[in-house]
């Protein structure tokens, strides 16, 4: 086995946790962990041989060292070649869906260099798309969710602890975020994740606005008052149309307006067959009636929540007339008063 894949076996606890070297990369690694302690000995070396096999098949150089218990660590990397040819491909099919409007242009001698220029999570996301996307669409096809690695438990990158202290120590010296702060953590984690950070950054501020709002309403308005509903409804609107410009902004200043054209199938989707479109591309066909069908199935537990929301709001009016009506005991007027809030 190690005469064939050339493997280096080593102690999991030999790889640093923290390490300040500049020469390290993060953004070309993954790692694979992959556990045989519920799986017979032959079973479990013949699914090794073929996760094994199946990265090399793609130029992917391994490394496996030992973890915990009855598992083994393989880390994956993608030679600069094979990861910039990835990187240019995916965005070329960005430039053919219409999500970014420069065709990428890059001759053979730069286009070795394209990884070297790129930010991480791209680069990341490349290799990932390399392990986990399946045979046909250009990957290994190694991924959880297809069912076929009974040892296979996870598919994780590394970890780039020292841009990730760097980049804490320097958001938690601002306020708010700037946009060159959201560019730093999209680099970093991806667009997914500064989206949230945009998002909550966003939401926070408009919560000012309800809160100054609802201050003023309980000083100086009465219970239940429409002027407060309309100037909270206005706020609410405000706010919506606000995050749908920043977000239009924002997927444009990062290439992914319109991302949503490009759809990966998952490994454990099920299709009734395949065809072939104009273009030579194949296309995995699910009736609609039958998705139509099974979103249906939500309708039953609509009507149980409806009616369950409803004998809650019930009961709580016949135990506030009943309070306020016929009980005459002691420590009505807290009873009715609580039922009032």
């Amino acid at each position: 086995m190690e005469e064939r894949f050339n493997f280096t076996v080593s102690r999991a606890d030999t790889f640093p946790h923290t390490d300040e070297r500049s020469d390290l990369k993060y953004h070309d690694k993954y790692v694979i962990h992959y556990d045989f302690g519920d799986i017979d000995n032959e079973s479990a070396i013949s699914e090794f041989h073929s996760i094994c096999e199946s990265l090399e098949s793609l130029g992917l150089q391994l490394e496996v060292r030992a973890g915990e218990d009855q598992s083994l660590l393989i880390f994956v990397r993608s030679p600069a070649e094979l990861l910039s040819n990835e990187i240019y491909k995916s965005r070329v099919k960005d430039w053919l869906y219409g999500i970014t409007q420069t065709q990428p242009q890059v001759d053979k001698n730069s286009k070795a260099q394209v990884a070297n220029s790129t930010f991480e999570a791209e680069s990341l996301l490349c290799v990932y798309h390399l392990v986990t996307w399946s045979k046909e669409t250009g990957g290994a096809g190694i991924s959880i969710d297809s069912g076929k690695w009974k040892g296979l438990k996870a598919v994780f990158p590394i970890h780039n602890e020292p841009a990730n202290r760097r980049l804490l120590t320097h958001l938690s010296k601002s306020l708010f975020l700037s946009k060159k702060d959201l560019d730093e953590i999209r680099d970093l984690f991806g667009s997914k994740v500064a989206f949230y950070f945009a998002y909550m950054q966003t939401y926070l501020l408009f919560l000012s606005f309800p809160s100054i709002t609802g201050i003023l309403a309980w000083v100086f308005l009465p219970k239940y008052s429409f002027i407060y509903a309309i100037i909270t409804l206005v706020g609410c609107t405000v706010f919506l149309e606000y995050w749908k410009i920043l977000q239009a902004d924002l997927s444009i200043r990062w290439d992914v307006r319109g991302v949503a054209s490009l759809k990966a199938n998952r490994p454990n989707y099920r299709y009734e067959k395949i065809f072939v479109d104009s273009s030579g591309r194949k296309n995995y066909y699910y009736p609609k009636w039958k998705s139509f069908a099974r979103q249906l199935l939500q309708i039953p537990f609509f009507a149980l929540c409806l009616a369950t929301l409803g004998v809650i709001i019930t009961g709580a009016f016949a135990i506030e007339i009943l309070v306020s009506e016929a009980y005459q005991g002691p420590y009505q007027s807290y009873l009715v008063g609580s039922f009032a809030v």
